[in-house]
């Protein structure tokens, strides 16, 4: 029996070396939140890592030693697999429902896809996943994080979905690829909503969000040159790069929430851009993120 496509993308989603090739963004990315959490004042904080997962991206081991770490993910063998590689026997992991797609949604997505099915009984499918998300959030109102931490995970929440549409996209037309790809733009909407309201709540001070600005066709040498023009405020200039930005799906929808929310119950009081190699095999796809950290206004 073949694998199917749903089956391959799962398997995927953990990358095989990518704790030693991401090894320059990890320290940049600890080195960050490493400055936020000394920027807070707060004495041995309690620090909540939204989708933790193996922790390539961060290392857990130095934070450990400033902070109480709680490590959230789906994934519970992956943060079995963080606590293990950095030591750090202290850490509390949990999962915490905020959007669940069941793996059978995904299997009738694929075998619906591959087979050409109609446009609306794709939207369909896909817009119950949306109410099956839509009841209360369920969150233990006496448990809080003096900071949360959030890098990267917006992007990843319906990307199963995002990815299966385009593998059998040449069994569509372009409006109707372009109607079913805006049906998972409003399930990103939805389902950043709900992460960034429990991240909200389960918060006392600061927030550090990261997502990604652009992808980069190219190596980090690329990146940084990018980077260098955003920081001078040169970028305007090139039209390319401007009708780029903020075009990777869960992470536009975070920054437009970081918006909304901006001077009305959080500000932002630091930023930075870094390169994140993300493709560091063959350096053909590079993203520039932007990490913020926000204070939460009482």
């Amino acid at each position: 029996m073949n694998e199917s496509i749903y089956d391959r993308l799962v398997a995927a989603a953990r990358i095989q070396g990518a704790y030693e090739g991401w090894r320059n963004y990890r320290n940049s990315v600890t080195e960050y939140i490493v400055n936020s959490i000394d920027m807070t004042g707060i004495d041995n904080p309690v620090v909540c890592i939204f989708g933790a997962g193996e922790a390539n991206d961060i290392d857990l081991a130095l934070l450990s030693e400033m902070a109480r770490l709680v490590l959230i993910d789906k994934d519970m063998d992956a943060l079995v697999r963080a606590k293990e590689r950095y030591k750090i026997e202290d850490a509390i992991c949990a999962d915490v429902p905020f959007w669940n797609i069941e793996e059978e949604t995904c299997r009738m997505l694929e075998a619906m896809l591959s087979e050409g099915a109609e446009e609306e009984h794709i939207i369909d499918l896909l817009m119950q996943i949306g109410y099956n998300n839509s009841g209360s959030l369920k969150w233990d109102k006496g448990q809080f994080a003096d900071i949360s931490v959030a890098i990267g995970i917006h992007s990843q929440i319906n990307a199963i979905l995002a990815a299966l549409v385009y593998y059998f996209k040449d069994n569509y037309g372009d409006t109707e690829l372009h109607n079913i790809t805006n049906a998972i733009s409003a399930l990103n909407v939805m389902a950043v909503s709900r992460l960034n309201d429990l991240i909200y709540k389960l918060t006392r001070h600061y927030f550090v969000f990261g997502y990604e600005l652009l992808t980069v066709q190219g190596d980090t040498a690329d990146a940084l040159a990018i980077i260098k023009d955003i920081e001078d405020n040169s970028i305007t200039n090139n039209s390319d790069i401007c009708n780029r930005l903020h075009n990777v799906e869960g992470a536009k929808q975070l920054a437009m929430d970081i918006s909304i929310h901006k001077d009305y119950d959080m500000e932002i009081v630091n930023n930075v851009y870094l390169p994140w190699n993300f493709s560091y095999k063959d350096n053909l796809k590079t993203y520039i993120m932007e990490l913020l950290t926000c204070k939460k206004i009482f």
